[in-house]
C-alpha cells in the first residue's frame, strides 16, 4: 500500500463498547466490526458519517462501494445509525456491495431487516 493510501485511512480503533471501523476511501471500502453498544452514539456515528459525507463531496467516480460488517452485537439505537451511514453509501454510489457476517440466526436476521429496509440485496456470510 502506497504511503498516500495509508494517509487516506480513517480508523476507529475498537473497545469494550464500540466496534472498530476502517475507512479505506481510495479503495471504497468500509469495514465496521464488533460490539455496537456505544454510550453516546450521536458522537460516535457523527464522526463517521462526516468523513463519509467529506469524501463522498471530493470525489467524482461514485461506481462502486463496498461494505463489510461483521458485528458480534448491536445496540437498537446504534442501528439508527448505521442505517443512515449505509444508506448515505447506497443513495450516493451506483452501486453498493454490503457482506453482512453472521454467526447464527439472530446476527442474520438483524442483517435481513437492514437488507428490506434499503430495498438491496446483502450478501450474507456465515463465520465459521
Amino acid at each position: 500500500m502506497s504511503d498516500k493510501k495509508k494517509e487516506n485511512i480513517f480508523v476507529i480503533i475498537s473497545t469494550q463498547k464500540t466496534p472498530e471501523i476502517r475507512f479505506y476511501p481510495d479503495e471504497f471500502y468500509m469495514k465496521i466490526s464488533g460490539r455496537c453498544i456505544p454510550e453516546n452514539p450521536v458522537d460516535f456515528f457523527s464522526k463517521i458519517q462526516t468523513k463519509l459525507e467529506e469524501f463522498i463531496a471530493s470525489i467524482d467516480n461514485k461506481d462502486v462501494f463496498t461494505i463489510d460488517v461483521d458485528l458480534e452485537y448491536i445496540n437498537s439505537i446504534s442501528t439508527k445509525y448505521l442505517y443512515l451511514i449505509f444508506m448515505t453509501i447506497k443513495d450516493n454510489f451506483k452501486k453498493t456491495i454490503l457482506n453482512w457476517y453472521y454467526e447464527d440466526v439472530d446476527d442474520k436476521e438483524l442483517g435481513e431487516d437492514f437488507e428490506l429496509l434499503m430495498q438491496m440485496k446483502f450478501n450474507f456470510i456465515k463465520k465459521k
